[in-house]
């Protein structure tokens, strides 16, 4: 960014920022990992390899906290609502010039001993809670019933 405002619009996740899904599963993983940015991959049947730290195991705890709290009392408590295993999630809604907020989902699961992160997007979704974190829930409870994930 050229200015402090796109600078901090952009520590919000608004403005220019760009990501893309896979960029926050890596993110999510990284908040359940104690801080270590994990090498992302698509099955099970590879060993995880560490790429490196990118926040201290303390950072990671509060924000594992607060991820805790989205699902349990936040805004993705409906779509979690009964869930049977506890999850750390963030939800949001990413403005969009030229039509409805993208929805967005990212987290993982179980809280205590985290298996596997998510990401969902949909474009032109809305709200994060209402469109995404649903599908996220989905996920992961066929994850779950296929085995690849234990509470």
């Amino acid at each position: 960014p050229d200015d402090s405002f796109s600078m901090a619009l952009m520590g919000i996740g608004q403005g220019k920022l760009q990501v893309t899904p896979l960029h926050m599963a890596m993110v999510a993983a990284c908040v359940a990992n104690q801080g270590m940015l994990m090498q992302p991959r698509l099955t099970f049947d590879k060993p995880m390899e560490e790429l490196g730290r990118a926040m201290s195991p303390r950072t990671s705890a509060f924000m594992r906290d607060m991820m805790a709290r989205v699902v349990t009392d936040g805004t993705a408590r409906k779509a979690f609502d009964g869930f049977e295993m506890s999850v750390g999630g963030k939800t949001g809604s990413a403005q969009n010039p030229t039509g409805d907020s993208h929805a967005w989902f990212i987290g993982f699961a179980p809280l205590e001993r985290p298996q596997i992160a998510i990401s969902v997007v949909v474009e032109n979704g809305g709200y994060g809670g209402s469109t995404a974190a649903p599908i996220a829930r989905h996920a992961l409870e066929l994850a779950a019933r296929h085995g690849l994930i234990r509470p």
